[in-house]
């Protein structure tokens, strides 16, 4: 008798027989049962313990082979199956390679796994599972089109990466035609950040995650530095932006911006030493390299890990001297602690190399800590010069010379000192002319008006508002300032010392997106020279940016609330278009303060109210924001049959919660309220995009069809009629189908249907011995006209050809009942019988 052994047996005699074994080495047991004689005799039985000595053995010389994997990216484990039983302690992780394609045509990511990935658990069998170690899950992750998805993920292995049990190497895999992935698990793990060093002196954030990041997903201003663990006690800047400096990783380096930075070294408490340096971070404040939808970082608050104090010396970076308003004015290379300035230590020269020089005698200043300290120079020292002739006429006979006792920056390092032979000129010089100056400026974000005032009576009509730009600091880079596009003098303007410009919304909109403005310390002025002109046509004194710009004077905040004043929905493309009145902060936003409702006041109709679980919104701050509706809500909003059909029936109410400005004490939005005065939609832009089936469920024994939709279907419009049960996919000759006549929806409007069937059609459905036997012969085909989705829009047919398999299948465990019966006993005799059910 020759018997045929499964594979599964198979697999379970190699471990037991393991390698090595020959014919000496394999007996065999029998019972009495076994097997009979022609005559039905039972066989002799064999016990173990008189086991039967194989009188011929063939030793396994098949290669195991690699038939699937799956990749956890979650669990971070790799699962190999394999032909036959391996021997789990012989894997080398490093013989596997993972690849973003089974070609490895130009463009594919490999990355093979190092030895510290190791078998999770050394047994034998035909699966193994390889636990993937840290290092190797993030340098994947830092792959960018490698197993981001079950498309993007292929394996490769060596010959002999595993062992059978009769130590038979596995065959190779190759990379040319490497194994697609028969399952794959997204990563949802949100990132930690574990640890941060700063470096004051590299102006640098040194940041350590405990995943690869994608650096292009920093929220700057999610991201806080401050003096005390506990936030909103002591110091704290919040960044504006940042360069990474490399590619996505665990550990990333971020080059502060050279605003924030001088925003740092200004608050004297923060940042000078490890136990005042606390690094607060926002939810959300990177996303991990997930395709989509990326893992947001987990909000946290840490203590500096690494601390580098700021050790370097400040430098003088350009000066400039004002002879008509007998001041000089110092620019430095980072912010300086004014209180350690000691102007006598200037000395003025005639050149690089001094042939004549002065040194101050007695000098004022009033500036606070930041990057310039302007010197008010006495009488006595202006006159000296002026008779000296040969110093300090123009900018090429002036130039400065100073110990590093003149000042300290904000960390107590001395300045570096200008030596005579290494004078450095000035970048501008002013004569004594008596051309107007700016003396000081007021601007008010409330009422939107900027007063000049200046040293002299100007000519209001030369006013050229585009010469004026308004910037975050003395000295500011493109994206922390803002020239003038329009605007105007006020009504009724004369010549006078002070204009005043009523600002245009335009440019009032772009200085609140640049966050300029937002309080004193983040107001200053640059002005062009043909900006304004005097009663004799003499050009401005020019206000140059890292040179001599202006901080305002009077400064009063925006107190204005914006409104939104117009918006637009799309239900094909799921997107809320919203514009206010100003510009608004888009990382302030709660969808959950915005309902849509069928009128404008409430009760009459039906209304929702967005999740923000749900919807989202990736716009850049500004006067437009983008929402885009998740599927939650706009499932919803379609559900509710008379919400949001067309414009008329399309009206939105706003919390006071939903968005702020860019004001730093934030002003909320004006709310709209729902109950009186909902808005309407400017424009809509109706569901044009028709529903498809994405899948189908049956149970015989409940006797119910349950399909599932891409979107809310209207359940009145089903028609049972459309919808065939087939037993193949494509139709094939034999195929036995069964089309539906009547069915009972047990819902109402939703993704899914559920149906009830009759009891004829499930009888007739039964009867067809090869429709509905099994999972493999229940598919379903149906018409466009099977049903229609909320609006209108008919079903993407299912052709008989392209039948969609079942999803879920449950067989009939409702055993039948006799429910009526016949006897006739003339004649032959005759005996009818009646079931609930085909039998």
């Amino acid at each position: 008798v020759n018997l045929t052994i499964t594979n599964a047996d198979l697999n379970q005699v190699r471990i037991v027989l393991g390698a090595g074994v020959t014919a000496a080495g394999t007996f065999m047991s029998l019972s009495s049962g076994a097997i009979t004689d022609m005559a039905g005799n039972d066989c002799v039985e064999r016990p173990k313990s008189n086991a039967l000595q194989a009188a011929e053995f063939n030793p396994d010389t098949q290669q195991p082979e690699l038939l699937q994997f799956t990749f956890d990216a979650n669990a971070a484990t790799i699962t190999v199956s394999f032909s036959e039983t391996v021997e789990g302690a012989s894997l080398n992780a490093t013989d596997f390679t993972l690849h973003s394609t089974s070609s490895s045509s130009p463009g594919t990511e490999s990355y093979t796994l190092s030895s510290q990935s190791v078998i999770a658990d050394p047994i034998d069998d035909v699966e193994v599972v390889i636990a993937v170690a840290v290092e190797d899950l993030n340098a994947i992750k830092a792959l960018r089109l490698l197993a981001v998805d079950q498309a993007s993920t292929f394996l490769s292995a060596a010959e002999g990466a595993i062992l059978d049990t009769n130590g038979l190497p596995s065959q190779a895999v190759l990379a040319s035609a490497a194994l697609a992935a028969s399952g794959y698990i997204f990563d949802d793990t949100e990132p930690n950040l574990v640890y941060f060093e700063l470096d004051m002196n590299a102006e640098q954030l040194h940041l350590v995650f405990d995943e690869t990041v994608d650096v292009a997903t920093f929220v700057y201003n999610s991201w806080t530095l401050q003096s005390e663990a506990a936030s909103g006690s002591g110091s704290a800047v919040q960044l504006t932006t940042a360069t990474p400096q490399g590619g996505d990783s665990t550990n990333v380096t971020l080059q502060l911006d050279t605003m924030d930075v001088y925003a740092i070294k200004l608050l004297t408490g923060l940042a000078v030493s490890a136990p005042t340096t606390f690094l607060a971070v926002a939810a959300g404040g990177v996303k991990d390299t997930r395709k989509s939808p990326a893992n947001g970082l987990v909000g946290v608050t840490l203590g500096s890990g690494g601390f580098v104090e700021d050790t370097t010396a400040p430098n003088l970076v350009t000066f400039a001297v004002d002879m008509s308003a007998e001041q000089m004015t110092l620019n430095f290379d980072e912010p300086v602690d004014a209180s350690t300035f000691a102007a006598l230590n200037i000395v003025l020269q005639d050149a690089v190399t001094a042939t004549q020089s002065y040194t101050l005698t007695t000098t004022n200043s009033s500036s606070t800590n930041g990057l310039r300290i302007v010197v008010t120079m006495s009488k006595t020292d202006v006159d000296t010069l002026q008779q000296l002739e040969s110093i300090a006429t123009s900018v090429d006979d002036t130039f400065v010379s100073f110990s590093s006792s003149l000042v300290q920056d904000m960390n107590g390092n001395s300045v570096t000192a200008i030596v005579d032979g290494a004078a450095q000129q000035a970048a501008l010089f002013l004569n004594d002319t008596v051309r107007p100056q700016l003396v000081s400026f007021d601007l008010d974000m409330t009422s939107e008006i900027l007063d000049l005032t200046f040293s002299e009576t100007v000519n209001a009509t030369s006013l050229q508002v585009t010469g004026i730009t308004l910037q975050a600091a003395s000295t500011a880079v493109a994206h922390a300032s803002h020239t003038l596009a329009g605007g105007q003098a006020v009504a009724g303007q004369v010549d006078s010392t002070v204009i005043s410009v009523v600002l245009d919304l335009a440019d009032l909109n772009e200085i609140k997106r640049k966050s300029i403005a937002r309080d004193a310390s983040t107001t200053h002025l640059v002005l062009e020279p043909a900006t304004i002109s005097d009663q004799n046509g003499r050009a401005l004194t020019p206000l140059i940016n890292g040179v001599n710009a202006k901080p305002v004077t009077v400064f009063v905040a925006d107190a204005v609330a914006p409104q939104l004043e117009s918006y637009d929905l799309d239900m094909d493309t799921a997107v809320l278009t919203m514009r206010f009145s100003e510009t608004v902060r888009v990382s302030s936003l709660d969808v959950t303060g915005l309902t849509l409702q069928t009128a404008s006041t409430a009760g009459s109709g039906e209304a929702h109210t967005l999740q923000a679980s749900s919807s989202t919104s990736a716009s850049a701050n500004g006067v437009a924001v983008v929402v885009n509706l998740g599927d939650a809500d706009l499932n919803e909003i379609k559900r509710l049959s008379q919400l949001a059909t067309d414009a008329g029936t399309t009206h939105l109410a706003v919390t006071s919660a939903t968005i702020q400005d860019m004001a730093l004490a934030p002003n909320s939005v004006v709310a709209i309220d729902g109950a009186t005065a909902a808005l309407p939609v400017t424009a809509y832009s109706a569901d044009v995009t028709d529903v498809q089936l994405s899948g189908f469920d049956l149970d015989l024994t409940a006797e119910q069809l349950v399909l599932t939709f891409s979107e809310t279907v209207d359940v009145s419009s089903f028609a049972p009629g459309q919808v065939t049960l087939q037993g193949t996919a494509d139709n094939a000759a034999g195929t036995e189908a069964f089309t539906l006549t009547n069915a009972t929806a047990l819902n109402g409007d939703a993704t899914t249907l559920a149906l009830q069937l009759t009891t004829s059609d499930l009888n007739a459905i039964k009867k067809l011995r090869l429709l509905a036997a099994g999972a493999g012969s229940t598919h379903l085909a149906a018409t466009a006209l099977a049903i229609t989705d909320m609006a209108g829009n008919a079903l993407v047919a299912v052709p008989t050809g392209a039948a969609l398999p079942v999803t879920a299948y449950a067989d009939d465990q409702t055993a039948p009942t006799l429910v009526a019966f016949e006897v006739s006993i003339d004649g032959d005799g005759e005996l009818t019988l009646t079931f609930d059910e085909t039998v």
